[in-house]
């Protein structure tokens, strides 16, 4: 009895540890993107931190916003964005019809990116990049 009694309040203990927030303490972000001017339809924003170590923090970009978590500090910003091209995918192997899909924006916002964010102790809710097309 006394052994099951231990054995349960050691469970107990051993669980209550491992629900709680471990790593480096991230903030909210948030923020718009623009493509040409217009709010971009939809995409994914990374921030990176630009000395490495700390994870990165993503979001879907959707009618221009994103909101995501990431740890303080300076990043590195990637933004992607595909659109659908239509007519027949090469190397399906059903043979079916499909699309293909292509990033459309400038690779100095993601492969190549230029972006950087400074991210302060309490996050940003007013990250602005304005993209263009080269």
């Amino acid at each position: 009895m006394i052994y099951r009694i231990s054995a349960c309040v050691l469970s107990t203990v051993i669980l209550a540890g491992c629900g709680g927030d471990t790593g480096p303490r991230k903030v909210s972000v948030a923020g718009t993107v623009t493509f040409n001017g217009e709010p971009l339809e939809s995409g994914e924003i990374v921030l990176r931190a630009t000395s490495g170590g700390d994870p990165a923090g993503a979001g879907q970009i959707s009618a221009g916003k994103f909101e995501c978590k990431v740890t303080p500090g300076s990043k590195t910003v990637s933004i992607t964005a595909w659109k659908e091209e239509s007519g027949p995918a090469e190397g399906l192997e059903t043979g079916e019809a499909g699309g293909v899909s292509e990033q459309y924006l400038p690779a100095t916002y993601n492969d190549e990116t230029t972006l950087t964010a400074e991210i302060g102790d309490d996050g940003n809710s007013d990250l602005v990049f304005e993209l263009k097309a080269e």
